[in-house]
C-alpha cells in the first residue's frame, strides 16, 4: 500500500498482513519516501518502487530494507513495474519523457531477467523502443507468456 499525505509528495509505501483476522501493518518505509508506484514479486518477498524521481528500487517487503541492484544505476527515467506471476521478468516503462504519474508522452516497454534466489536482476533489454506514445502499466498473463500495457497516444 502507499499512504499519501494530502498536499506533500512525501508517499511512504507498506506492507500490509492480511492473513491475521485483523490486518495489520508490517513494516512501513520513512515517510520521507517519495514511492508511486510498487510492483510486488509473486511470493511476496520483495518490492519494486518507483519514485517522483522515476527511479526504481527493490526492498526487502517484510523489513522495508534497500536491496542493491542494477535497478539502483538506471538513469532512465523509469516506472510502472510489474514481476512476471513466474518472478523471471520484471517489466517497465522506460526513458519516460513528460511528467509522471499520469502527463507522459512517450516511453520505451523495457524487461530484465530477474533471479528469486539471489534478488539480482540482468539482461535488460527493450522490447518496444521509444515511440511518440507513452507505454505504461505493464501487465504478464498468469502464464507469464505474454505482456500488455496501456499505450496512450498524445494529443
Amino acid at each position: 500500500a502507499i499512504f499519501e499525505k494530502n498536499g506533500s509528495t512525501a508517499s511512504p509505501w507498506a506492507t500490509i498482513d492480511l492473513t491475521m483476522p485483523q490486518p495489520s501493518v508490517v513494516q512501513i518505509s520513512p515517510y520521507t519516501s517519495s514511492a508511486i508506484y510498487l510492483g510486488v514479486s509473486p511470493d511476496g518477498a520483495v518490492v519494486t518502487a518507483n519514485d517522483v524521481a522515476m527511479t526504481l528500487h527493490l526492498f526487502d517487503a517484510k523489513t522495508g530494507a534497500a536491496i542493491p541492484t542494477m535497478l539502483d544505476g538506471f538513469a532512465d527515467h523509469v516506472v510502472d513495474p510489474a514481476f512476471s506471476p513466474d518472478a523471471t521478468l520484471l517489466a517497465f516503462s522506460g526513458n519516460v519523457s513528460g511528467y509522471y504519474p499520469v502527463e507522459f508522452y512517450r516511453s520505451d516497454l523495457d524487461v530484465v531477467d530477474y533471479d528469486a534466489a539471489t534478488t539480482s536482476f540482468s539482461n535488460l533489454r527493450t522490447l518496444v523502443p521509444l515511440f511518440s506514445s507513452a507505454i505504461c502499466f505493464p501487465s504478464f498473463s498468469p502464464d507469464s507468456k505474454s505482456l500488455r500495457s496501456i499505450v496512450i497516444a498524445p494529443g
